[in-house]
């Protein structure tokens, strides 16, 4: 069946000046007295529901790999990572501190160590 843009607009009980605009939108340019397709209005109106539906499954699809991957310990959470990795620069800090090398040596270690420490701050 073919409409106007303003009798499908009526018959959805839609306002015609966002018919218009979400014809528009979505590449068609509505012209009076102009017929199209149901279908071109449709998809125009209410959007691509296959598209739609197509990216929610692949959301769905990669929340529960990210959740198995979390499950098999293969990632983790990013606060327990970031907070593993302070534990270590912390650790490391006090093995250089407590280190027979040269002064200098260490200063430079410190320095590097606490740079890092910062940048997890920043996270």
């Amino acid at each position: 069946m073919k409409w106007t843009s303003h009798a499908f607009a009526e018959e959805i009980g839609a306002n015609d000046v966002t018919m218009q605009r979400r014809m528009r939108v979505s590449g068609h340019e509505p012209t009076k007295g102009k017929k199209w397709d149901t279908r071109v209005l449709c998809l125009a109106f209410f959007g691509d529901t296959e598209a739609a539906r197509a990216r929610k499954l692949e959301a769905d699809a990669d929340l529960s790999e990210a959740k198995l991957r979390r499950e098999n310990d293969e990632v983790m959470p990013k606060a327990e990572a970031l907070e593993k990795w302070g534990g270590f620069l912390r650790q490391a800090r006090g093995m250089i501190l407590a280190s027979s090398m040269p002064k200098e040596d260490r200063v430079g270690l410190l320095k590097a160590l606490e740079a890092e420490m910062m940048a997890i701050g920043d996270k």
